[in-house]
């Protein structure tokens, strides 16, 4: 198995019912962690979403192409490719509570007793070369740009991960608000998720960041989101080259593109300045979104799943259609019996993690 327990977790959560996840997509490091009845040896993507895990508490901490990091009942497990060259010093740890990557898989921890540390052996850097210091969010991009949240209110952005470790930042900007929420990222820019419930994006022009700027904006720099200007968003997700952001009134709006020049989802925009609403019909209201590395996927208020784009390894939990991308959206065929609460993706992951609260088994 390609797993590694990180560190020990001291949970007093319990319940009668249990916690249960279920999962579909590329699987070819053996990230999606099957249960022991499932596991062949083999390294196959799964189609259709298949039950991984149960607990009484699960927590996702980082999904990524070839690794995925959760807590099951207390414990940290990392499973995939990174889970044989993590730092041994994270075994000492206790209280991790953020995990953050690239596309290589996670890059950092977050301890609340100890702060920063790093997560493999070929990022570890020696004392004298490292400058990290504290943030509260931190994003990065496939095109290497790192940005943080510092002090709730100031983004701070940097060339690559090795600026971020040497502390030499490119720009850093003072957004207008209480506190920054989110921070998240994708291929090429980053969305930002203010208290208030504004949005600010920035980033490459030419793969959409849902506004065109003005005379005195420009694209590298944080700007709200004007066609979202005057809604209540709760939520922002990104991934590939989209971006989402659901609002209080379960409603959910989305920008970009799922491969650039390529393939077109039908319901994201034609121009890269617009936004779209979703409309699934018949008053669907949706209470969560993940975006992956080009699909998407929506849980509506009565526990439908629904999703959309590249599906080629089975991201989008449709079965064997023939199909490698959906250009509108479809609904998965339930295989739980419990009800779905979240559901869980991530900028580089081409997997679909669906957390579903059912009845204990007796």
């Amino acid at each position: 198995m390609s797993s590694r327990i990180v560190l020990d977790l001291h949970e007093t959560r319990c319940s009668d019912d249990l916690i249960e996840w279920f999962a579909c997509g590329f699987n070819a490091h053996r990230q999606i962690p099957l249960v022991e009845s499932q596991e062949t040896g083999e390294n196959k993507d799964i189609i259709i979403p298949q039950r991984i895990l149960s607990a009484h508490s699960l927590e996702m901490l980082y999904t990524g192409w070839s690794d995925t990091v959760f807590r099951k009942d207390g414990k940290v497990y990392w499973h995939g490719v990174g889970s044989h060259t993590q730092n041994d010093a994270l075994l000492d740890l206790q209280d991790v509570y953020k995990v953050y990557g690239d596309q290589r898989g996670p890059l950092c921890v977050i301890s609340k007793s100890s702060g920063f540390h790093w997560c493999t052996k070929q990022h570890h850097a020696t004392s004298n070369e490292i400058k990290i210091t504290s943030f509260d969010h931190m994003a990065v991009a496939g095109n290497g740009q790192v940005c943080i949240v510092r002090d709730q209110t100031q983004i701070i952005s940097y060339k690559d991960v090795g600026a971020f470790a040497k502390s030499a930042p490119e720009q850093t900007w003072n957004i207008q608000t209480k506190s920054i929420v989110q921070l998240v990222s994708n291929e090429s820019s980053f969305t930002a998720l203010t208290i208030e419930g504004i949005v600010y994006t920035w980033g490459d022009p030419r793969y959409s960041i849902g506004r065109e700027p003005s005379n005195d904006e420009y694209f590298q720099a944080p700007y709200i989101v004007t066609a979202l200007e005057g809604l209540s968003l709760s939520k922002i997700s990104s991934g590939g080259w989209i971006s989402a952001a659901l609002s209080s009134e379960e409603d959910l709006y989305v920008w970009g593109n799922a491969t650039p020049g390529c393939q077109v989802i039908d319901f994201i925009p034609n121009d890269t300045g617009d936004v779209s609403l979703v409309d699934l019909g018949d008053d669907v209201s949706i209470i969560d979104v993940a975006v992956g590395s080009g699909h998407v996927c929506l849980l509506s208020r009565n526990g439908d799943v629904y999703t959309a784009g590249i599906s080629r390894n089975g991201q989008t939990g449709i079965g064997n259609t023939g199909e490698t991308f959906q250009k509108s959206w479809k609904k998965i065929e339930r295989c739980w019996k419990g009800t779905a609460k979240t559901i869980h993706s991530g900028p580089f992951s081409w997997s679909t993690f669906i957390m579903v609260e059912s009845p204990a088994r007796k």
